[in-house]
C-alpha cells in the first residue's frame, strides 16, 4: 500500500488535515509539521519518490525548487509539476520526471512510472551532484564570467 507524507506547516495545514479526516485517509496519509533538517533528510532518503504537485497561478510564480534538489541529493527521484522553477531543479529522466500541472491523471501516471520504473538512487544522486553541487555551480559561473569578460575586452 502507498503511504503519503505531507511535510510542512503552511497556511493550508488545517484544511489539509480536515480533508485527510473527511476522506478517512488517516491510514495512508500522514501530515507532519515541525520537521527539522535531519528528519527531513531521513524522510527523503526513505521515500520512493518526492511528489511536488504545485499548481501555477497568476501573481505567484514558483521559485527554484530547492526541496527537489534536496531529495535528489539523497538519491530520491522527484515527480514534479512542469512549472517555472521546478523545471530548473529537476533533470527529466535523471533526477526525476514531470507531469502537467493541475492534471491529476498525468500526476498519477508519473507517480506510477516512478514506482514501477524507478531511476536508480545512485543515478539520481550523481546527476544532482553534477548539476547542483556548489563546486559544479561555481565552475559554470566561472566559465560564463570568463567568456563574458573575454568578449568585453577591447583591442
Amino acid at each position: 500500500t502507498l503511504q503519503y507524507r505531507i511535510v510542512g506547516n503552511g497556511p493550508d495545514r488545517a484544511r489539509i488535515a480536515s480533508s485527510i479526516e473527511h476522506h478517512q485517509m488517516q491510514g495512508h496519509v500522514t501530515l507532519m509539521t515541525n520537521v527539522d533538517d535531519a528528519e527531513r533528510d531521513q524522510l527523503l532518503s526513505e521515500a520512493t519518490a518526492l511528489v511536488v504537485p504545485n499548481i501555477a497561478f497568476r501573481g505567484n510564480g514558483e521559485g527554484f525548487g530547492i526541496v527537489c534538489v534536496e531529495a535528489a541529493s539523497v538519491g530520491t527521484p522527484v515527480v514534479a509539476a512542469n512549472i517555472e522553477g521546478l523545471r530548473d531543479s529537476v533533470i527529466d529522466g535523471k533526477t526525476g520526471s514531470f507531469f502537467e500541472s493541475g492534471n491529476a491523471a498525468d500526476c498519477v501516471r508519473a507517480i506510477d512510472a516512478a514506482i514501477h520504473h524507478p531511476i536508480a538512487p545512485d543515478v539520481v544522486r550523481h546527476a544532482a551532484l553534477d548539476a547542483f553541487d556548489w563546486s559544479a555551480i561555481i565552475l559554470r559561473y566561472d566559465s560564463v564570467w570568463m567568456s563574458t569578460e573575454s568578449s568585453m575586452r577591447v583591442s
